[in-house]
């Protein structure tokens, strides 16, 4: 039953779902931070109510939005928008349920990846395309989209000068690591939306860990072995299938102690009591310099024998 209190919740956390799905359209460029924070609503909503709540909320959102993307001529949007929902659904069911950090990090990546590599795959297959072929396709005419609206806009003219004469060879080589790219930028999304909707739920619900308990997470063990053995067939197989393979795994493996890396990082930043200024620039120098998340890629990995974290677990 819905009381008053349920009803301005509910209310609420469609007006938010709304929102930000307005700004993204109303802002350009910066408007997709706005679409990818679209799970925390969800989220929030879930945690804090029961199962069926949480289900008429993602019912009414996306029958909303369904409409309003035809009757507004942005059809396209409405997949993107399910993932999401179901995402943050996802993440309130599974902090609700008490999952560990390990087990909503790869509920949450396999939730968004495995649907697209079906609909991807099944699309080629209706194209009578390769899945390569399609793939290289799409992101070869994104890139010749994007340069377009650069040059209108007058961005990046430079830039993307040089994108356009070489837009064959990025979109080859985007699409032999797509793979890894889409399950580390899910990973990413994953994440975000995890510590930010538990930030938001901290006094509000009883959980089973807190933010503090994430700068201690560990990568699995057997992962290691995954790494080793990808990185010897990415380095030493010179079958293109294979070769491809053990690119990809090892990159999502790099993105996994990326993320390791980053814990510890945050663990001295909070044992030292360092500026929150500065863990926002070194998030930004992060996200920005692929050699800086090598390096912390790197720390990540070398935790597995050196345990930096060690004596602050001891302390605590």
């Amino acid at each position: 039953m819905f009381g008053k209190n349920d009803i301005i919740d509910f209310s609420v956390a469609l007006a938010t779902i709304g929102g930000l799905f307005f700004l993204y359209f109303l802002i350009p460029f910066v408007g997709v931070v706005f679409l990818l924070s679209l799970p925390i609503p969800f989220l929030v909503y879930r945690a804090k109510n029961n199962a069926s709540k949480g289900v008429l909320l993602f019912v009414t959102a996306s029958l909303i939005i369904i409409l309003l993307s035809y009757l507004f001529g942005f059809p396209g949007e409405i997949i993107t928008f399910l993932f999401l929902a179901s995402l943050g659904f996802f993440i309130g069911e599974a902090l609700e349920r008490g999952f560990s950090v390990t087990r909503i990090l790869f509920g949450g990546v396999f939730l968004l990846v495995v649907p697209l590599f079906i609909i991807w795959l099944l699309t080629a297959v209706q194209l009578g395309e390769s899945p390569g072929s399609l793939l290289e396709r799409v992101i070869l005419a994104n890139i010749q989209e994007a340069v377009r609206i650069y040059k209108e806009q007058g961005l990046f003219l430079e830039a993307s000068e040089k994108l356009s004469d070489n837009a064959q060879a990025v979109s080859a080589l985007i699409a032999h690591i797509f793979p890894s790219l889409l399950v580390a930028l899910s990973l990413f999304l994953v994440v975000t939306n995890l510590l930010l909707g538990v930030l938001l739920l901290r006094k509000s619900l009883p959980l089973s860990w807190s933010i503090e308990s994430t700068y201690f997470w560990r990568a699995p063990e057997p992962l290691v072995w995954v790494l080793i053995v990808s990185a010897g067939v990415s380095f030493f197989c010179s079958y293109p299938l294979l070769n491809a393979v053990g690119v990809n795994v090892s990159i999502v493996c790099l993105a996994f102690y990326a993320l390791q890396g980053a814990a510890i990082a945050f663990c001295f930043f909070r044992k030292w009591r360092v500026p929150i200024f500065i863990r926002v620039v070194f998030l930004f120098i992060l996200f920005l310099q692929q050699y800086f998340l090598a390096l912390i890629a790197l720390l990540g990995l070398f935790d597995l024998w050196f345990d930096f974290r060690k004596r602050v677990k001891q302390q605590e």
